[in-house]
């Protein structure tokens, strides 16, 4: 069984397999539901959560989630043979490529984000990361970062290269590489099932998915461990 956010009807449809429910029920379960701004997140979803199983029951808890990874690379067949890295592992490789595409360009001054990056300080503990919900993968609004158009990574590493002339070494790295989006499961982190009902409470009261996305997402991080190839379902160009 798999949580898949794909879409709003994937979600639907996958929600309503976790509870064992049609999915008139649970659209007319979540309709009860009050969706009060005012309130904390955690609150809503506390809301949701137990307006829904005080209805319908408990849900069942050996499903999977779908999570959906947004990057650029020059072969995305690659991620068939060696899964999703790490930054640990990608840094050195970056590096190199990076070095490669930087012939001609001068640096000045400071990278824009230095400060940031000296924040990063334990690199060999994050990620790889991903988005439950697939369209905020790619379209990345307001203050979500967008990997499809270049990982931080990159930016970073072309920032400690170039300085405040980094977007000229992100430039040629973006016109070197195909942006991608993989999808791949894992065991649930915590509260996905909340997640997903509050996508779909807030599309049905008015929003677009990608509103609703970017209100009710979760976010994944392996915490330095690789996704092994065995949990690849898809690798998508964009």
């Amino acid at each position: 069984m798999l949580l898949d956010c794909s879409t709003f009807d994937t979600a639907l449809s996958s929600i309503c397999k976790i509870f064992d429910v049609t999915e008139v029920k649970i659209l007319r379960v979540l309709s009860k539901v009050i969706n009060d701004e005012e309130k904390e997140i955690k609150e809503i979803l506390d809301d949701i959560y137990f307006s829904v199983i005080s209805e319908i029951g408990i849900p069942n808890n050996t499903f999977e989630v779908l999570w959906f990874h947004g990057t650029r690379v020059k072969d995305i067949n690659s991620f068939h043979e060696y899964g999703i890295l790490t930054k640990k592992a990608m840094y050195p490789k970056l590096c190199i490529m990076l070095k490669s595409l930087s012939g001609g360009l001068v640096a000045s001054g400071s990278y824009i984000n230095n400060v940031s990056v000296s924040a990063k300080s334990n690199i060999n503990d994050e990620g790889p990361f991903a988005f439950m919900i697939r369209c905020l993968a790619i379209a990345a609004p307001d203050s979500y970062h967008n990997y499809t158009q270049v990982p931080e990574l990159v930016e970073d590493i072309a920032g400690s290269l170039l300085g405040e002339n980094y977007y000229q070494l992100v430039s040629r790295f973006q016109n070197s590489t195909i942006p991608c989006l993989v999808s791949f499961t894992a065991k649930p982190i915590g509260n996905e099932v909340s997640r997903a009902l509050f996508f779909l409470k807030l599309v049905q009261d008015g929003k677009n998915e990608i509103e609703a996305s970017s209100i009710a997402n979760i976010f994944f991080d392996s915490l330095g461990d690789s996704i092994t190839v065995d949990r690849i379902i898809g690798v998508e160009r964009l």
